[in-house]
């Protein structure tokens, strides 16, 4: 899959779940094969430091872009 064809990808929301010291949210694609997951550090119930974000593919996480952007390329729908 090329990264123009990863653009196209409609992702829908799945799940928040708010924690002490974290939220986060989730989405997939339509299929569920693809997926990312927005996390936001909280502290004293207010966002705190720098939010991250993983990827999925296939059931396998991916902790940066580079990597997940790599693993996207032998992938097909």
């Amino acid at each position: 899959m090329s990264i123009e064809e990863l653009e196209k990808v409609k992702f829908k929301f799945h799940s928040h779940m708010s924690m002490e010291d974290e939220h986060t949210t989730t989405y997939f694609s339509e299929d569920g094969k693809i997926g990312f997951c927005n996390h936001v550090p909280f502290k004293n119930g207010e966002p705190h430091g720098r939010s991250y974000r993983h990827y999925w593919l296939n059931g396998k996480v991916y902790k940066s872009k580079k990597k997940f952007l790599e693993a996207i390329k032998d992938f097909n729908p």
